[in-house]
């Protein structure tokens, strides 16, 4: 039972910013994802970040950081067992740099580990091989969404 008016997803919302608060992320700004802390939840839906090197907060709407691709994801190195054939990532072209474009592994290499990503145009670019320390699970970065609240309800006791 909602309130009239609330956006739905405010519960989940609340639970993922507890867990993500100075958590470092990486946010989407201009179609790339930048390395960024969570700062604040405004209004219960808007996701406050400090981008790397900037004093002031950019507020995300809770669409844009619940949707699809999502515009905030774990700065994480993913686990080899979740980097499939398919898999929606965000790679750094560069070691160099701390930016990332959003992608798709689109072939796999053992030896030695590596992920042949394709980049999600604009600007239009060839599949380049990332090692997967240059790569971030394009996902939100909290398993409860989509679960029921009651679910999400219990994960938040379990952890306190």
């Amino acid at each position: 039972g909602d309130p009239p008016g609330a956006p739905p997803a405010a519960p989940a919302l609340e639970a993922a910013f507890r867990r993500l608060r100075c958590q470092r992320v990486l946010a989407r700004r201009d179609g790339v994802f930048r390395p960024a802390v969570v700062k604040q939840l405004r209004r219960g839906h808007e996701l406050g970040v400090q981008f790397a090197g900037e004093r002031g907060l950019t507020f995300l709407e809770g669409g844009g950081f619940l949707g699809d691709p999502p515009a905030v994801v774990l700065d994480a190195t993913p686990p080899a067992g979740s980097l499939g054939v398919g898999t929606a990532v965000c790679a750094r072209l560069d070691p160099a740099e701390t930016l990332y474009r959003p992608g798709t592994v689109v072939e796999v290499s053992a030896k030695p580990p590596s992920y042949r990503v394709r980049f999600a145009p604009p600007p239009p670019a060839p599949p380049v091989w990332v090692p997967r320390s240059g790569l971030r699970l394009l996902r939100p970065p909290w398993p409860q969404l989509g679960a029921t609240e009651a679910a999400a309800t219990a994960t938040e006791e379990e952890e306190d």
